[in-house]
């Protein structure tokens, strides 16, 4: 089975009412499935997720966690066969093991290009995906960021999901994203946008609080809006883009009748 996250979160929620006696694995791409999630899914249906990478550029799956390997630390897994997979830095260069990087791919499957466009963003047979990503010393890869959704902060590199991955572990937040806003002194800062769980509260100043205890300074948003829900794609992702061109459009919370 092939999923999001979000999908897999709920199922492991609702583990009462549903069953899967001839699933043995589950796929999730498209986002970042944090290790919460995959333990939860994992406990209530004895079924592994297994993280992977793939896009329409790509031809479908190009990196995959094998069953008898996966990670549950964030880890997209290794190259599938056929694909030859590097990460560069902002200078084309190679980046190093624990090094931040672009995801480039090259191989049979991957596209030469876009029909009657000259936008495709590959040079020299290889498709730059616009994620960021690390690789440790086993080969293993693991998502950091978009590069599109990386906020320079006073010229600091800041990457959102390292701050939604701190947010989301408090019990009242439903879902979370961080962008980038402007800010005269500093060039832009983080903002967060949250959903809570049902019936659940929050403490603002008590969130902030433990931000700071858990990110540098630099990372802590400057502002956390609670809102009522937060756009979302067809995929069922939250659409940042929306977010970026518009940061006051979400709905926020209605006040009590």
């Amino acid at each position: 089975m092939m999923g999001l996250a979000v999908m897999y979160k709920m199922m492991a929620r609702h583990s009462k009412e549903i069953a899967f006696p001839c699933l043995r694995i589950a796929e999730s791409g498209g986002m970042f499935t944090d290790q919460e999630i995959q333990k939860n899914f994992l406990d209530a249906f004895n079924i592994p997720i297994l993280s992977v990478w793939g896009s329409t550029e790509t031809s479908g799956i190009a990196l995959a966690n094998a069953p008898n390997q996966h990670r549950t630390d964030g880890s997209m897994g290794k190259a599938c066969p056929y694909y030859q997979v590097r990460l560069v830095d902002e200078d084309g260069q190679e980046a190093a093991p624990g090094k931040t990087g672009e995801l480039i791919f090259s191989g049979p499957a991957v596209t030469s290009g876009y029909y009657n466009t000259p936008d495709f963003p590959g040079r020299e047979g290889w498709y730059f995906s616009g994620d960021l990503a690390q690789q440790d010393e086993e080969g293993f890869f693991r998502f950091i960021e978009r590069k599109s959704g990386m906020i320079k902060v006073a010229g600091l590199k800041v990457y959102p999901l390292q701050i939604e991955l701190i947010i989301q572990q408090h019990p009242a937040i439903k879902e979370v994203a961080v962008i980038g806003v402007t800010e005269k002194r500093r060039g832009c800062v983080p903002k967060a946008f949250i959903t809570l769980e049902e019936h659940a509260a929050l403490d603002v100043d008590e969130l902030e609080t433990y931000c700071r205890k858990c990110l540098a300074s630099y990372m802590v948003p400057r502002e956390f809006q609670l809102v009522a829900s937060l756009p979302k794609i067809g995929s069922g992702k939250i659409n940042k883009k929306t977010l970026l061109s518009n940061p006051e459009l979400p709905l926020p919370i209605p006040a009590p009748v």
